[in-house]
């Protein structure tokens, strides 16, 4: 453990002890979504090919239906993150995807409810919109705190991904 010093471990006892309920109910949310990533790239990027709107390059591979083209850009991907060799540098970019997805899933639940879309039914007995639009608030405003400039870069790529999107659809 010499590679650890004294102040960056009172640093971070500090920090999960101030953040302690945010941090762990971040890391349960994130854990399965990331575990999902890992477990399972070659289901879960060639997935949305099908649809005209996405790149057919990940639905296409061997014969015998292996998608080597999702598999070889998730091994990139992961070396990205492994050529980093930084954790403090690849935990932010992270997180702020992660968030991303968090606060676009009760953003879609609060306008659905607005829009009174007939096949938008929440079980939940407590549920109103104003849960998931406070849910949506609760995870930009962590996107901010965390790391502001990060949190513009993944805005950025959220638009740039909008706009191929409407621009193919």
């Amino acid at each position: 453990m010499g590679w650890l010093s004294g102040p960056l471990l009172v640093g971070t006892s500090v920090l999960v002890m101030g953040c302690g309920g945010w941090a762990s109910g971040l890391l349960s949310l994130a854990a399965p979504a990331g575990g999902r990533w890992v477990a399972h790239p070659r289901e879960t990027l060639p997935a949305p090919s099908p649809r005209a709107s996405s790149p057919q390059v990940f639905g296409h591979g061997k014969a015998n239906g292996e998608p080597t083209w999702a598999l070889l850009l998730t091994t990139l991907i992961c070396e990205m993150g492994i050529l980093i060799a930084s954790l403090d540098s690849v935990a932010p970019i992270l997180s702020m995807f992660f968030l991303m997805c968090y606060m676009f899933v009760n953003l879609a639940c609060a306008v659905q409810t607005l829009l009174r879309t007939p096949n938008w039914r929440p079980r939940f007995k407590f549920y109103h919109w104003t849960l998931s639009f406070l849910g949506m608030s609760l995870c930009l405003a962590l996107m901010f705190i965390c790391s502001w400039y990060y949190a513009l870069f993944a805005m950025l790529i959220a638009g740039c991904i909008y706009k191929y999107i409407e621009y193919r659809g």
